[in-house]
């Protein structure tokens, strides 16, 4: 299908957020091969980060506390509205300036002349804005599954909780087609009822940018590296009992333990060296100085550092979470161990500081495979998926698009979220 000339497609990538982290990465990468091929490429991006989930957990709080933060939101729409107003894939991950961007204020543009274009949407966040703009325009939608409902709906914070079992119920009414991006997120959409394309379309790395060092400098001692997240499900804490046990059981001299990213607080002193919460060449020199890379998640949905760090000639030691599973070979490409279990992973960590043979083999092997899994092969292959699905027979198992338009024509006003304890403005990316 050819859109105004473009030779194949014409896609808009909805966001909700526009801040540096691995979703807008992967969006910039892509949009960088596809309009390389000849796609226009319009990403939209928010006036403010995660709005409706904002306005979700408004919604939950006592009046008095409603009105206060109602009143802050507006705040942040006006003070946002005058500052950000370029997308920062730009500035951060070099996004080809041939690429359209976008902004929108509470909800994304929607209208009779966009029905030819594709919106790919990539993260759960705008699901209500979907609902209304598919609804009332009857657009072609396409989503993105990078999280585990399953696992998500089992967090401890309620309203974390809350939240992704309200998106569920709206991800289960909206006639659109989803596409996973590795084989246990499809398998969990489907035990939800949330309908997905046959297809896995696994996210891809920029090999191109994440390589090793022309010359790996000479420091006399193995660098070792934590990822850190602040959010619970990235494994921080089981990550940090690790590596207290690891440099227990080594000598401090041998090794240089560092961090990227954000160290839970009280743990700085566990690390002789922070690169910190880095974006662009300084996150690709943080995992280029790696000898040893530690990915401690304990659930996942595709995740980007495992894969940079490998690109990069890092040795990896990681968890076995979703996404994880459909490359990882143990002993070959990297070593595994079960998602929050510190023993075992002390246990890796102390194998590949003790065997140079097997970092030679994770580092020559890691390479190879991300560069099977490059940004050129994923992006390819999620273009040819959405020409498969908006250009030829759409597959019985989703509705079409004027089917969808009509079941979704009287649901336009999303369901009230459900009633629950006030809950702390926090969003998790």
């Amino acid at each position: 299908m050819a859109h105004r000339g473009s030779g194949r497609l014409a896609v808009r990538m909805l966001l909700s957020h526009n801040l540096p982290v691995s979703v807008t990465r992967l969006v910039a990468d892509t949009a960088r091969v596809w309009t390389a091929r000849g796609v226009q490429v319009t990403v939209l991006f928010p006036v403010v980060d995660w709005v409706d989930f904002k306005w979700f957990q408004i919604q939950r709080l006592s009046w008095g506390r409603k009105i206060r933060w109602a009143a802050h939101l507006a705040v942040e729409l006006v003070v946002n509205g005058l500052r950000r107003r370029r997308w920062c894939g730009f500035q951060y991950y070099h996004a080809p300036s041939s690429v359209r961007a976008e902004r929108y204020w509470l909800s994304p543009r929607a209208a009779e002349a966009l029905r030819e274009e594709i919106t790919m949407v990539h993260h759960t966040y705008v699901v209500p804005h979907l609902l209304r703009g598919y609804a009332r325009h009857g657009m072609k939608m396409v989503g993105v599954i990078h999280n585990n409902y399953e696992s998500e709906m089992g967090l401890a914070a309620s309203d974390q909780a809350a939240w992704k079992t309200y998106c569920l119920e709206l991800e289960r009414r909206l006639a659109m087609p989803r596409i996973a991006t590795s084989e246990d997120l499809k398998a969990a959409a489907e035990r939800l009822g949330i309908p997905v394309h046959p297809r896995v379309v696994r996210d891809g790395v920029d090999v191109r940018l994440f390589r090793p060092a022309a010359a790996r400098a000479e420091r006399g001692r193995l660098t070792v590296t934590l990822y850190c997240s602040l959010h619970p499900q990235k494994g921080q804490a089981v990550g940090l009992q690790a590596l207290a046990a690891a440099q227990a059981a080594w000598p401090r001299s041998g090794v240089r333990w560092c961090s990227v990213g954000h160290v839970l607080p009280g743990s700085e002193g566990v690390f002789d060296h922070h690169f910190g919460y880095v974006h662009g060449d300084a996150y690709v020199r943080a995992l280029q100085e790696s000898d040893i890379m530690i990915y401690p998640s304990l659930f996942d949905g595709f995740p980007a550092p495992p894969l940079q760090a490998m690109a990069c000639g890092a040795a990896l030691v990681t968890t076995l979470v979703e996404g994880v599973k459909d490359w990882a070979e143990d002993g070959a490409n990297c070593v595994v161990c079960p998602p929050g279990d510190a023993p075992a992973l002390h246990a890796q960590i102390v194998r590949v500081l003790g065997d140079g043979a097997l970092r030679e083999r994770l580092r020559a092997h890691g390479r190879q495979t991300a560069e099977a899994m490059s940004m050129e092969r994923s992006a390819e292959a999620l273009l040819g998926c959405l020409e498969e699905i908006f250009e030829g027979p759409v597959p019985s198992r989703f509705p079409s698009v004027a089917a969808g338009r009509a079941a979704s024509s009287g649901t336009s006003s999303p369901p009230r979220p459900p009633a629950g304890p006030p809950a702390r403005l926090e969003v998790a990316a």
